[in-house]
C-alpha cells in the first residue's frame, strides 16, 4: 500500500499538526505520539503521521525564535525549550 501525500487525511492531519504545536508547551506529547505511531508500523502512513507532527513541532520552533528575538512577548513556551533554543542560539554567534 502506497503512503498518502501529507495534509491529505483532513482532520486527522489537523490534529497530528496541533499536537506537534502543542508539544512545544507540554514536551511529554512528543515521546507519547511517538510511541503511538511507532506501534503499528504495518500501517503505510506512519511516518507520514510523524513528519506532519514535526510540521507542527518546527513550525512553534520558528515562531519562538522569532518572538523570542524580535522581542515579542509569549507566555506558551515551557521554560525546557527556552533553555535549549538559547544555548542552541548562543553555540552559533
Amino acid at each position: 500500500m502506497k503512503p498518502r501525500a501529507l495534509f491529505t487525511d483532513g482532520f486527522n492531519s489537523l490534529w497530528h499538526v496541533v499536537f506537534g504545536i502543542l508539544a512545544i508547551r507540554f514536551w511529554f506529547i512528543m515521546p507519547i505520539f511517538i510511541i503511538y505511531q511507532l506501534l503499528d508500523l504495518n500501517d503505510a502512513n506512519w511516518l507520514v503521521d510523524i513528519l506532519e507532527f514535526c510540521v507542527g513541532f518546527f513550525a512553534s520552533i520558528l515562531f519562538v525564535v522569532f518572538a523570542q528575538y524580535g522581542k515579542i512577548k509569549y507566555n506558551l513556551v515551557d521554560k525546557f525549550w527556552m533553555k535549549l533554543f538559547n544555548d542552541i542560539w548562543r553555540k552559533q554567534i
